[in-house]
């Protein structure tokens, strides 16, 4: 069969070369638009598809509503919060403070600046990036570890066997010697969470007023709950938390006032949702315009569809002519 197939393409080739470059380049054309555009628009879906079970890890927003302003969504709250989560709401698992600075890593004579991502010891426990080297139950239980990504320990070693060697960390001053711990994997999809480096939060840095003050954007706050439905019964309660937390004297700068619902709330948003969500966010990830995205799907269909409706039409004119006698 596939003889004769060919036999047939290379007689109308012979007979009728522009018929066949047209109907193969139409062809070609709308399923290389249609298939560049599925794999753009795949991957612009699958951010952190690839971090298990991503849609119940949950980013705490907040919402801040002053008058004769626009209300405004913030990825980053007030660190003050963090404590009461686990009290208020026993549906989550686990919960982790994630804030990202830039720290110089000194490795003999070696040196680069890591995008580092400064967190709770539970940060593997909510957000389970895969680790190339060392156990996510251990690498961030001592003060003074610290998690290279793949990429930063061949730049500062050479290697990513790197586990119990010290490196020098430089942040705000503050420099401190760190036993590298763990070594995180590449990540196998697109993912809005890629830190050079990840440590256990620094004491220095627990001082600072952003930690404690219900006004303050400190940086993210990342909870791991069970599925949807325990998603939904803290969602329905962050207003109630919010009231019964940030509450205070109209004079009290650590508070929101006496009606901190009325400038002040908190939602929550998935990892599967925050390539998306983050357009109008104020301190988001990097996001992409779903409807952007929905286009180009649209427009690859229209593409195939019309090289699909051009090869009919060639077909049924050729028709018409051989019906005719016109052609062969």
């Amino acid at each position: 069969m596939l003889i004769t197939i060919l036999r047939n393409i290379v007689r109308q080739a012979r007979r009728q070369p522009l018929y066949l470059a047209l109907n193969v380049i139409g062809l070609g054309l709308g399923m290389a638009v249609c298939l560049v555009l599925t794999l753009q628009v795949r991957y612009e879906y699958s951010f952190n598809a690839s971090i298990p079970e991503a849609a119940n890890v949950l980013r705490l927003d907040a919402h801040h509503m002053n008058p004769g302003n626009a209300p405004q969504e913030n990825a980053d709250v007030p660190f003050i919060a963090f404590p009461f989560l686990h009290t208020d709401f026993p549906q989550i698992l686990a919960t982790t403070r994630y804030e990202t600075a830039d720290y110089q890593l000194r490795a003999g004579d070696r040196s680069v600046t890591a995008d580092t991502a400064m967190v709770d010891p539970s940060f593997f426990d909510v957000i389970t990036l895969k680790l190339e080297r060392g156990n996510a139950r251990m690498v961030l239980t001592r003060p003074d570890a610290i998690v290279l990504s793949a990429n930063t320990a061949q730049a500062l070693f050479g290697t990513t066997d790197v586990l119990g060697r010290i490196i020098t960390t430089d942040h705000e001053g503050h420099r401190v010697s760190r036993t590298v711990t763990g070594i995180l994997a590449r990540p196998g999809g697109p993912v809005t969470i890629r830190p050079d480096a990840v440590t256990p939060i620094p004491s220095y840095e627990m001082e600072k007023p952003q930690f404690k003050r219900w006004g303050s954007s400190a940086g993210n706050i990342f909870i791991r709950v069970h599925n949807a439905v325990d998603r939904g019964v803290i969602s329905q309660n962050l207003t109630r938390f919010v009231i019964n937390h940030a509450s205070g004297d109209a004079n009290d700068d650590n508070s929101e006032g006496v009606h901190p619902e009325r400038r002040f709330g908190l939602s929550l948003v998935s990892l599967r949702e925050t390539h998306f969500h983050d357009l109008q966010v104020i301190g988001g990830d990097e996001a992409t315009d779903r409807s952007v995205v929905n286009i180009l799907e649209l427009i690859g269909a229209l593409a195939l569809l019309l090289a699909v409706f051009n090869a009919v039409n060639l077909a049924t004119a050729r028709a018409g002519l051989r019906a005719r006698g016109g052609y062969p």
